[in-house]
């Protein structure tokens, strides 16, 4: 129940996030230093940018949010948005958090997914770009 066209072309370099860890300084104000800290990276998440062929925009943003509504009772989903790029008419990004790279990956082989992915392909315009991030926490994360 889930689209993510440009899933299809970055899937492959994804990470999972789980037990992945950052390193960071934070300032101890007490001994005017900076220490090292370790933040776990919690979820999974996926940025893509989609350009539209002209005039096809409003259909791809209407097929990607129908692909939210979709994906709102898979497992593991967390957050799906999809935005206009302000300064491109042709431009719609979505951003998307996970619980894992599995329930990411499990939701693409569900047959509503792929009905959409199929809709959605012959409305872009060369290869859609995406990011595989791991999210380390902040509102609407933890």
């Amino acid at each position: 129940m889930k689209l993510a066209i440009f899933l299809i072309a970055v899937c492959a370099s994804s990470v999972m996030c789980t037990g992945l860890f950052f390193k960071t300084y934070t300032k101890n104000p007490k001994k005017n230093t900076m220490e090292k800290t370790t933040i776990s990276a919690t979820k999974y998440g996926m940025t893509g940018k989609f350009r539209a062929k002209p005039g096809e925009a409003e259909k791809l943003a209407a097929i990607l949010l129908e692909a939210s509504r979709q994906v709102s009772v898979v497992k593991g989903i967390r957050l799906y948005a999809v935005g206009r790029d302000p300064k491109d008419e042709n431009v719609i990004h979505v951003m998307e958090i996970w619980d894992s790279k599995e329930d990411h990956d499990q939701s693409l082989t569900l047959p509503e997914t792929r009905a959409l992915i199929s809709q959605a392909m012959p409305l872009i315009d060369g290869k859609p770009e995406g990011v595989a991030l791991e999210m380390v926490g902040g509102l609407g994360v933890d």
